[in-house]
């Protein structure tokens, strides 16, 4: 009960910091009177707390958070459970973050591997975990294995909800990262393209989300010597003093979890 309600008003009052951080401080304080140090609606409050320090930028207090609240509902419903799959997926994002990829490995992995036997592989929730594990694949360097991930991944969400979906343009964004640097510049450039035209369709043309994808396909252009066409892509996405040769960066698909739902927000991060 608290847990649901502190995240029906957590998702309106992430615009407030201080007032998110006072509510979530507030919830939990309310839930370890009510329910003791050790219980469910505890942990869950605790990743409330964690995703608004997320929000703010201090890693490290949501990673003790989180980190406290795996240990609850483990000790409470053991590994094969859904909110112990959240907490392990937004563990992981929050390592990807902070670039600390080999970190964010395991914990992104056993989300994938315990939503993949709960909802089942095509649930939206495992789709999420798969997109957010490869991106720390991509991170390690291990292209080899990242790559079919995504395009798994792409093509569930495809499926799931059409191509002009904001998953889409996320899941399109990373494996054309990886075809630029593997000599393939013309069909990384084609998903960037397709990615743009999704974004700006889905959340408009000055979402700063938009950015993200532009910055990524800004560097290809310059590379290819076409900085006209690079230049008017990033002014248009209004990062038009970042381009810069190399490659881009990846959407990790890390959208926080809340814990209990069912997809996540996207990319990247926190929820």
């Amino acid at each position: 009960m608290f847990a649901n309600s502190v995240e029906s008003v957590l998702s309106r009052a992430m615009s407030d910091a201080a007032f998110a951080d006072l509510l979530c401080r507030g919830s939990r304080q309310c839930a370890r009177a009510t329910f003791g140090e050790a219980e469910e609606e505890t942990a869950l409050a605790r990743t409330s707390l964690g995703i608004v320090y997320k929000f703010a930028g201090e890693f490290d207090k949501p990673e003790a958070l989180c980190a406290q609240a795996l240990a609850a509902l483990i000790a409470l419903h053991g590994e094969a459970n859904s909110w112990v799959a959240t907490i392990y997926h937004n563990i992981g994002g929050l390592a990807h973050a902070r670039g600390k990829f080999a970190g964010g490995e395991p914990p992104a992995r056993k989300a994938w591997e315990i939503n993949r036997q709960l909802p089942g592989e095509d649930h939206p929730t495992a789709m999420a975990d798969a997109a957010a594990y490869a991106g720390v694949l991509d991170g390690l360097g291990h292209y080899e294995e990242s790559e079919p991930v995504y395009h798994g991944a792409l093509a569930l969400f495809e499926q799931m909800y059409g191509p002009e979906h904001y998953q889409v343009a996320v899941n399109l964004n990373n494996p054309a990262n990886l075809r630029f640097p593997r000599g393939d510049p013309a069909q990384a450039e084609a998903l960037f393209r397709r990615a743009l035209a999704v974004k700006e369709k889905t959340l408009g043309v000055d979402h700063p989300d938009m950015a993200l994808t532009a910055n990524n396909l800004g560097p290809l252009l310059h590379a290819q010597g076409r900085d006209e066409a690079a230049r008017a892509l990033l002014t248009r996405a209004q990062g038009g003093d970042r381009v810069t040769p190399g490659r881009g960066a990846s959407e990790d698909g890390h959208g926080a979890r809340k814990p209990g739902a069912v997809e996540k927000k996207q990319p990247p991060e926190i929820p």
